[in-house]
């Protein structure tokens, strides 16, 4: 029975059984389902409808006695044909634009601070496994560094990459340094590195910085005992940002213990993850990817719904991963959402710190 001829009845079944299991989690009878939904009809005539819509390959029925769960293929119906999708809440906006939306805050913020922000409010909000690409950056060419005093002996280094894009760090050192130490270095570093790709920096930093005599010697060799952090590989290569691990693992579907093992793995992996939304990045908008339509095989028990956002000349990938038994109608309308809003806050990523504002960033080390 081809999708397109489902009958109206058919249609409103395929679309009650859906609803019901995500609800529940558990397969739907046909007596369960008049009772539930109030239906005219009898649970003889619904169980028929179910039969047809079972030899459809819409519906399956997993154990003999059991009612019947949704395959890929209906949600796939369901997604594409029944579903409309559920309207945002003005406190479900103000969730998503809270965190995003930092200005007159008073510090400065990189992607990937905001990126990670980003996940963890999506991931308690959906309470599923919230998933992000970093930006691709074209070759991910260093411009230049800026170090600024944090007060004590705190400084932060700001990296400007490609088109403005940039990326934080606080460094701790032993001794306060001055501001015109810190400037000379820094000048010193840009005259050196500026305009090479980072992973050039990365292999040859301390050979191209080995005869320096100006700037501060000190400050110099945190930078250097921390550059693998500092002038790591751009997200051309893809940096994964994700939150939600404790909620997906509370749903029923990962009781069973090989899923679980198998999604662990493609979390701490990565690259399953990094091909998945790489794909979805050079998408027109929101996709929904349900079940076998994964082409990893790690998480084909898993749908993915993602949106493309931009940030500059830069694109990344945002969004959430769960079982197939998912809530798709209010999803891609939060996923759509933070996709846009993120758009317009990494539009206008603060280049300059202002010193007198600047906070604890990402991540903290000392000099050795």
């Amino acid at each position: 029975m081809p999708n397109k001829n489902l009958t109206e009845r058919e249609k409103g079944i395929l679309s009650l059984v859906v609803k019901a299991y995500i609800d529940d989690a558990a397969p739907v009878g046909s007596r369960a389902l008049v009772r539930r939904f109030d239906l005219e009809l009898s649970p003889a005539t619904i169980r028929n409808t179910m039969n047809d819509l079972e030899d459809a390959g819409l519906l399956e029925q997993p154990h003999t006695s059991a009612g019947r769960i949704p395959t890929d293929l209906g949600y796939r119906v369901y997604v594409d044909e029944l579903m409309s999708p559920v309207e945002l809440s003005p406190g479900e906006q103000a969730a998503i634009r809270d965190v995003l939306v930092d200005e007159g805050r008073g510090y400065i913020r990189d992607a990937a601070t905001i990126l990670d922000q980003t996940v963890r409010a999506l991931g308690d909000l959906t309470h599923l496994l919230a998933v992000s690409l970093e930006p691709r950056l074209g070759k991910g060419i260093f411009e230049k560094i800026e170090l600024v005093e944090m007060g004590g002996p705190k400084i932060l280094a700001v990296l400007t990459i490609a088109k403005g894009f940039i990326r934080t760090l606080v460094l701790e050192l032993d001794a306060l340094v001055d501001s015109e130490s810190l400037h000379e270095t820094a000048q010193l570093i840009n005259e050196r590195l500026s305009g090479l790709p980072m992973r050039a920096i990365r292999e040859s930093v301390r050979e191209r910085m080995r005869d320096a005599t100006a700037g501060d010697p000190k400050v110099l060799k945190l930078i250097l005992s921390n550059s693998e952090d500092l002038f790591a590989p751009s997200a051309e290569e893809g940096s994964i940002h994700y939150w939600g691990t404790p909620h997906i693992l509370a749903l029923p579907e990962f009781a069973d213990t090989e899923r679980m093992v198998s999604l662990m793995g493609a979390l701490e992996e990565k690259d399953v993850f990094l091909r998945i939304l790489g794909q979805k990045r050079g998408e027109k908008g929101l996709t929904i990817t349900i079940g076998e339509e994964n082409q990893e095989g790690e998480i084909q028990f898993c749908s993915i719904v993602a949106s493309p956002y931009t940030a500059r000349e830069g694109s990344g990938t945002i969004g959430v991963l769960g079982p197939t038994r998912m809530e798709y109608s209010k999803l891609v309308s939060i996923v759509d959402y933070t996709a846009r809003i993120m758009s317009e806050v990494l539009a206008r990523v603060v280049h300059t710190p202002d010193q007198s504002k600047a906070r604890t960033g990402i991540k903290k080390v000392r000099s050795e």
